[in-house]
């Protein structure tokens, strides 16, 4: 199978809540502070030479994308710093096109609906920090670490201990 199309760049929509007010010019907009899933859509293709069996491909694809449960990390070479949590979403429609004779080849899509936030992949490798050490966040985001701790003593977290 082959990735056919171009990079996926989408981002997902904030949730927010347009508020018309009697007797106010504009709109209220109330932000949930959320963002909702997002779509994400790769088309695809698959080829087959003489003497493969271009069913048992389009199978094996098949199986593979429906057999996971649950969300899974989605890596593409479009975004080679991040992944996303991903569900593989839609079926598979697959219709086969004849070329050069038992030769066969078909397009397709592979959805995924996958959860609004983008994860550095460094984000994953631990990160030694001793006494008086600083962690920073790369991003404009708000994160959420997961904080080890090994050992003894005062730990101090924005001014907290």
């Amino acid at each position: 199978m082959y990735i056919t199309g171009s990079a996926v760049y989408n981002a997902p929509e904030r949730e927010i809540e347009e508020i018309e007010i009697p007797g106010r010019n504009g709109s209220y907009m109330l932000d949930r502070g959320r963002f909702h899933n997002v779509t994400v859509t790769y088309p695809a293709g698959m080829y087959a030479k003489d003497g493969e069996d271009f069913a048992d491909g389009i199978r094996k694809l098949r199986n593979a994308l429906s057999s996971r449960r649950g969300y899974c990390k989605l890596i593409d070479e479009y975004n080679p710093l991040e992944y996303r949590m991903a569900v593989y979403k839609g079926g598979l429609d697959v219709d086969p096109t004849a070329v050069n004779g038992d030769n066969k080849a078909a397009q397709f899509d592979i959805v995924f609906e996958c959860k609004p936030q983008r994860y550095l992949i460094q984000g994953d490798e631990p990160v030694a920090v001793s006494s008086g050490g600083k962690l920073y966040n790369p991003t404009l985001f708000e994160a959420h670490p997961i904080l080890e701790i090994d050992g003894y003593g005062t730990i101090s977290i924005n001014g907290e201990e």
